[in-house]
């Protein structure tokens, strides 16, 4: 064989082996190994141990970390915070009041049922009357506690696609299964009781039935979930700051009544009764519930503040197209949106000055969260909103938006540019059931688009 053929052949080999490692790189890029800037790897069944995510710079010349908990479908988060330190002090008074676990609408059990898809419902109100309540169970005075300083912060989760909880520690991920009773198609998830309880909410086999479960999430991985079901058909729920309580409407042939009452059904208080339907509720602070009207750009909303022990409604905002609202946990201040002239635009009222400050940002207060002092609030804001009615369109999920997170100063009224987290992940974000945790350290929410699990650290 001649030596030009050997350096023929020699070079053949070199250029496939080049082309080869080409094709292999790209492809592996393409399957996501190795993880995203910013992101853990993640594996879904929780077997392994995941990498440092890595910290990104973000705009403003801070240092942010965002987290992807999980990439499966979640109904709703929470979080719970592992103490370093925790001295109680036992109250004054150490007299406790008895209560039995029997209700009128709730009954002992494990659940295990087989569900279809959720609806939504619609439109306003007007002024609404105050009926009659019942005295509610005097509870005992609460603890005095020490200052308490965080170890590590625990989200707690619900898969949507079999009710199933879940928690991981942030920003490292390790998934634990903690409950596997198996109840399929969960639409909302609440939890209370820094979170060893948590309300199931999930639409029955007929489309039409609501059913609302409240259990004990298991204390070990793995566990039965033991709770009570509500009545059926409560169209709207909301847990106490203290996250003790729960209050949640019901409507009758005639209108609808408003009622509070522990995680199992215990305690119960009927807080008013009305000749109206169709509200959302909040519950803000230990004096104050916010209910406002179901909204849509095609109609006047209203919203009233609720007292949560005599149920006296005090209107605070009316006659707002598209009206949909979040108070701050001092009850001061009320964020809302506003539609008009196929604009979206969000505003600050002031409840006790009786005043309002509009801001020229096109977003909704649903992709919102005040911070615990009341003084900032964070949120998710679209960069482009297209044309559409609203809220309506993004309820529906005919509209999706990519978000960055923005924070608006209470006090000096500025508003800041905090993360791009769509263009850290790579992905188009729509942030959705916003929540800061406890220690203040993460801002929490899912993404719309899919109901991923995100974190983004704020300090």
């Amino acid at each position: 064989m001649s030596k030009k053929r050997i350096f023929i052949i020699i070079g053949v080999l070199v250029f496939l082996l080049i082309i080869g490692g080409l094709i292999w790189y790209f492809i592996k890029g393409k399957n996501g190994t190795p993880p995203l800037p910013g992101f853990p790897s993640f594996n879904p069944s929780g077997n392994t141990t995941p990498t440092e995510p890595t910290n990104t710079n973000i705009g403003g010349g801070g240092v942010k970390k965002l987290i992807k908990i999980t990439d499966r479908p979640v109904a709703g988060a929470g979080s719970v915070f592992e103490l370093a330190v925790k001295i109680i002090t036992p109250p004054k008074n150490n007299k406790t009041n008895k209560t039995t676990n029997k209700t009128t609408d709730t009954k002992n059990t494990t659940t295990n049922n087989s569900v279809g898809t959720s609806t939504s419902g619609s439109l306003y109100g007007t002024t609404p009357t105050t009926g009659t309540s019942t005295t509610p169970t005097a509870s005992a005075p609460a603890p005095e506690t020490t200052p308490i300083t965080p170890d590590k912060v625990l989200i707690r989760y619900v898969e949507r696609a079999t009710g199933n909880v879940f928690e991981s520690p942030v920003p490292d991920v390790v998934e634990t299964r903690l409950s596997s009773t198996r109840i399929p198609q969960i639409h909302d998830a609440l939890f209370g009781n820094g979170g060893k309880s948590v309300v199931l909410r999930y639409v029955k086999e007929d489309n039409q039935t609501i059913e609302t479960f409240a259990g004990q999430v298991p204390a070990t991985p793995e566990g039965e979930m033991q709770g009570v079901f509500f009545n059926e058909n409560i169209t709207n729920m909301t847990v106490s700051p203290d996250s003790s309580r729960l209050f949640y409407l019901f409507n009758f042939d005639t209108g609808a009544t408003g009622t509070t009452s522990g995680f199992a059904g215990d305690n119960k208080f009927q807080l008013f009764d009305m000749p109206y339907t169709e509200w959302l509720s909040q519950w803000i602070n230990t004096k104050n519930i916010l209910l406002t009207t179901k909204a849509s750009g095609l109609a006047s909303g209203y919203a009233y503040s609720v007292d949560s022990t005599s149920g006296v409604f005090n209107k605070v905002l009316g006659n707002i197209n598209g009206l949909t609202t979040l108070g701050s946990p001092d009850g001061k201040w009320i964020l809302y949106n506003s539609y008009e002239g196929q604009s979206l635009s969000l505003g600050l009222y002031n409840t006790e000055e009786k005043s309002l400050k509009p801001y020229a940002i096109g977003d909704l207060p649903e992709k919102c969260a005040f911070t615990a002092d009341s003084l900032y609030i964070y949120c998710g804001a679209p960069k482009k909103i297209p044309g559409g009615l609203y809220p309506d369109d993004w309820y529906q999920g005919s509209v999706l938006f990519t978000d960055s997170v923005i924070r608006f100063n209470i006090t000096t009224g500025g508003v800041e540019s905090v993360a791009d987290v769509s263009m850290i992940a790579g992905v188009d974000i729509d942030v959705y059931k916003p929540f800061i945790d406890p220690t203040g350290q993460y801002f929490v929410f899912e993404d719309k688009h899919n109901y991923s699990l995100w974190a983004l650290a704020l300090q």
